[in-house]
Formats: C-alpha cells, sequence, structure tokens
C-alpha cells in the first residue's frame, strides 16, 4: 500500500511530500491528523488528501499565516499559528523554540528533577 508523509524544505520554505510503501494491513487513512508539521505519525494513503493537506499548508506558509520553525533540540520542523504565536506574545511568553513533543519532554524532565 502505498502511504505519503510530509516533509519541510528549508531551501524553498515549503512542505513536500515523499512517497513509501507500507507493508501490512495499517490503513493510515483512519488514524486522525490533528497537526501535518508537528507530528511524526502523520500519513496519508489517500493521495488527493496529502497533497491538498501540504497545500493548504503552503498557501498558509506564503501569506504569512503560520510560521514554521525548526526544533532546537530534535531538528523537526513545526507550525506556529498567529493567534498561537499572539497568545505566547500577549502573556510575555518567548516565541517556542522547541516543538510540542520536546516542549513536553523538557517540561517532565524539570518536574523530575523538582520531585
Amino acid at each position: 500500500m502505498k502511504a505519503y508523509k510530509e516533509y519541510f524544505d528549508e531551501e524553498n520554505n515549503k512542505f513536500t511530500l515523499f512517497e513509501f510503501e507500507v507493508a501490512g494491513e495499517k490503513d493510515f487513512s483512519k488514524e486522525p491528523v490533528t497537526n501535518l508539521a508537528d507530528n511524526e505519525n502523520c500519513h496519508f494513503c489517500n493521495a488527493k488528501l496529502a497533497h491538498d493537506a501540504v497545500e493548504n499548508l503552503n498557501v498558509k506558509i506564503a501569506s504569512g499565516e503560520i510560521t514554521v520553525i525548526k526544533c532546537k533540540d530534535c531538528g523537526k520542523f513545526f507550525v506556529l499559528g498567529n493567534s498561537e504565536r499572539d497568545w505566547y506574545l500577549s502573556k510575555n511568553y518567548a516565541i517556542p523554540k522547541r516543538c510540542y513533543s520536546c516542549r513536553k519532554i523538557k517540561k517532565q524532565n524539570a518536574q523530575n528533577i523538582k520531585g
């Protein structure tokens, strides 16, 4: 079965898809996709849905609606929307430099040290 996964092309500042074969019966099309750019398990079996999702991200990048940031810990790219960015700024917080997964790990490690 063919599946698709996005990756961020830093040089061209846009997302692109790559296609790969999946062994077995796993049906990625039934999995929820919440954040295409921060979830390493985002796969699509439907080529049109995959291309539409990536194109939607690229339109938002071009319009300035979202920003793509490279995580300083793991090096993966994640998306930060304007509303999320505005929330951080309204609280006088720094814009995140880590993806959600790395922020979660960092927070958990800090709690373990205090614990």
